[in-house]
């Protein structure tokens, strides 16, 4: 099994981006800095030697509104492959942050809150067809719970930098 499964520290996060900067598919992507959804060792990919330092970059392709798997070979300081996926990975740390402030800059968000603390909760989120929301499009779903009685739900489309629409608890339950 390939070694370095641990988490890796900040050091060599930077040293494998300034690899895939260097890869010109990447290196575009990467300009966007909400682009990054994770760094990670590759410990899945049974065949790799012991030596192998393999680590997977996932980012996400507003353009093309689709997942990028980037395996970079730190040792031999080279992308070995990328691959587009149609699969939605979790939302990154600055994904997360970015839709909390679009959510805090919402006048309706603003009205239900009156000036409390949100105590946000931020998730990724597939909205219905129903809704019209733009398919393909990233969505985030932030929780705003400023009393342990009160709720709503500030969707956000991260890909158009937009809140789509603001949530009573009934809309998410029917009731």
């Amino acid at each position: 099994m390939p070694r370095g499964v641990s988490p890796l520290s900040k050091r060599a996060r930077d040293d494998v981006l300034r690899i895939a900067r260097a890869d010109p598919e990447l290196e575009p992507l990467l300009q966007d800095p909400r682009a990054q959804l994770f760094v990670e060792p590759n410990f899945t990919d049974r065949r790799a030697s012991k030596e192998s330092d393999e680590v997977v970059v996932a980012l996400y392709d507003n353009r093309r509104r689709n997942a990028v798997v980037a395996v970079i070979d730190r040792l031999q300081r080279r992308v070995l492959s990328v691959e587009t996926t149609p699969v939605q990975f979790q939302l990154s740390e600055a994904e997360r942050r970015e839709a909390e402030r679009l959510a805090g800059k919402d006048q309706r968000v603003q009205r239900f809150l009156r000036q409390r603390a949100a105590n946000q909760l931020t998730r990724l989120y597939f909205p219905p067809a129903a809704t019209g929301a733009t398919a393909g499009n990233r969505h985030a779903i932030v929780f705003l719970r400023p009393s342990t009685s009160e709720r709503r739900y500030a969707v956000v489309d991260l890909t158009e930098d937009r809140v789509v629409d603001v949530l009573d608890p009934a809309a998410l339950t029917g009731r």
